[in-house]
C-alpha cells in the first residue's frame, strides 16, 4: 500500500539533494582521477555525500 502522507516532503528533497551530490561527486571523480585505480573512492563518496547532506541539512 502506497502511502505518501506516511513521509513529509522534506524527505524526498534531502534524498534529491543527496543524488545530485552524489552524481556530480562522482563525475569529478571519475574525471580527474590519473589511474583507473582511483575509482574504488566512489565507495567513499556516496556515504560521505550521504552524511554531509542529511547533516548539513538538520544543521540548519
Amino acid at each position: 500500500m502506497f502511502r505518501a502522507s506516511a513521509n513529509p516532503p522534506s524527505i524526498g528533497v534531502l534524498e534529491a539533494a543527496q543524488v545530485v551530490v552524489s552524481a556530480v561527486g562522482a563525475t569529478v571523480l571519475c574525471v580527474s582521477a590519473c589511474h583507473p585505480a582511483g575509482l574504488p573512492g566512489n565507495f567513499v563518496l556516496f556515504p560521505s555525500t550521504f552524511f554531509g547532506v542529511k547533516v548539513g541539512r538538520a544543521g540548519r
